[in-house]
């Protein structure tokens, strides 16, 4: 049922068809683990300019079923509709799905929707810690969990800095083995000597 719901992305859905063929068919749940984390390294490091194919994965769509004052609170598609209509753009007719996009910055999960097609235009950012979280790990956690590999596994950055990136680390590792290599010839020398 996860895998065919509306409030997923497409790349959620292809995401969690993926595990469930790893896990269930082939038994590599390693391999699911990999390419879980390579999916989140992917959106963590995404370029707007470059991977829109990527982009294309992460529309989110909803059904603009009724005018914006008939909905009880603020939705993400009628405020990209509002956007549309503020632009001078065509706007979506009422029973048409509304695709959209969450854009970087700060506020209300409702004001950072955005038009895809805008997006494109203009290389603005995705908030792609709301994809993480909110879209790819959720339920690909819940498959996983029962074999034991929780977030801190999946979440995944292939450019984060790790102590040997500030020069920590390495260095230190060298004078340890150094300083370990010389009280071990102590200790033999000590021992010839005796």
């Amino acid at each position: 049922m996860e895998t065919v719901r509306r409030d997923w992305c497409g790349l959620t859905s292809k995401t969690l068809n993926k595990v469930l063929e790893l896990v269930l068919k082939e038994g590599r749940v390693d391999d699911a683990i990999y390419y879980v984390r390579g999916v989140v390294d992917r959106i963590r490091n995404l370029d707007v300019s470059r991977d829109w194919d990527l982009v294309e994965d992460l529309i989110l769509t909803r059904r603009y079923t009724k005018k914006k004052e008939s909905y009880k609170s603020k939705q993400p598609h009628i405020t990209v509709v509002e956007k549309i209509r503020e632009r001078g753009g065509i706007v979506p007719a009422i029973g048409d799905r509304v695709p959209f996009v969450i854009i970087a910055g700060k506020g209300l999960f409702v004001d950072s929707a955005e038009d895809p097609e805008y997006v494109k235009e203009h290389n603005i950012a995705l908030d792609v810690n709301y994809y993480i979280k909110k879209q790819i790990l959720p339920p690909v956690e819940r498959i996983l969990r029962e074999f034991g590999v929780g977030h801190e596994t999946l979440n995944y950055d292939s450019r984060q800095k790790g102590l040997h990136d500030f020069g920590i680390g390495v260095a230190s590792n060298v004078e340890v083995r150094k300083k370990k290599q010389v009280k071990k010839n102590t200790v033999q020398q000590a021992l010839f000597d005796f």
